[in-house]
């Protein structure tokens, strides 16, 4: 079960690199990659170095503790608000945004 659960965390780590999901299909590239800001799911290497593998005689797994991977696999939509200004102000795809508050939907990532 040690091979295997090595084995699982090694793939997912291929993954990383090759940007790619387990069924082999490229991750979809995220706003921040479009506009040349970084690689998607990589502004830090947080999550990827988070990967850990365990077993034992029942079985073998392969996880994180990282509370924003989930969001990345399954999706979620949030709203955010101005907490100490009036507005919210940031720059979404070359033009600025004046806002009380923003929903985003974050879209299962299939990674």
């Amino acid at each position: 079960m040690k091979d295997v659960a090595e084995g699982l965390r090694s793939t997912t780590m291929d993954r990383f690199r090759s940007r790619k999901s387990p069924e082999g299909k490229p991750w979809p590239v995220s706003l921040r990659e479009q506009e040349g800001q970084g690689i998607t799911l990589t502004q830090t290497t947080r999550l990827k170095q988070s990967i850990r593998a365990i077993a034992d005689s029942t079985g073998a797994a392969v996880g994180t503790n990282t509370i924003y991977a989930a969001t990345h696999q399954y999706g979620d939509e949030r709203t955010i608000r101005a907490k100490k200004a009036k507005y919210l102000r940031f720059r979404y795809k070359g033009v600025w945004v004046t806002a009380k508050r923003v929903t985003i939907h974050i879209p299962q990532g299939h990674f």
